[in-house]
């Protein structure tokens, strides 16, 4: 016979509710989860230079960084152990500016997640990036998408 205390048998239960209803609950599509930190990068860069061990996740999505802020960005990088995940979704930033994100993921051990959709990378900043990646084995996950370039006045 079980000898196990009935109370004990509801706690259980209980506890096994408690795990079931904390599983993963699903977001909306498109929200950043609470511990991305949305800034300016006027904001950002003295903090990645400083490296800064609050900032583990920055978004700075549709900032219209291009290839100058890119290379700001970069020397912001340069040594930073910090920040994991970095998105940079929706700016201006085409293969220049890549190439210097580039030359710093080669010797990055902490960025985990790298967001580049909806810039203006061509060929030459995919082969940019893919050269910058060959050495580098912290990152997995970069997110590439196309968007036509604008015309340049």
């Amino acid at each position: 016979q079980n000898t196990t205390p009935k109370h004990n048998t509801k706690k259980k239960n209980t506890k096994t509710q408690l795990q079931k209803s904390n599983t993963k609950k699903a977001t909306p599509k498109h929200t950043m989860p609470d511990e991305w930190q949305k800034l300016s990068l006027e904001e950002a860069l003295p903090r990645l230079g400083a490296n800064d061990p609050a900032l583990t996740h920055l978004t700075l999505e549709s900032r219209k960084i291009g290839d100058e802020e890119a290379r700001q960005l970069a020397v912001g990088l340069r040594g930073n152990t910090a920040l994991q995940k970095l998105n940079l979704r929706r700016n201006e930033i085409g293969d220049e500016g890549i190439g210097f994100l580039a030359d710093v993921l080669q010797g990055n051990t902490t960025l985990t997640v790298l967001e580049l959709r909806a810039n203006e990378i061509g060929d030459e900043g995919v082969r940019s990036l893919s050269e910058g990646l060959r050495g580098n084995t912290a990152l997995v996950r970069l997110f590439l998408g196309v968007r036509k370039r604008r015309e340049r006045k």
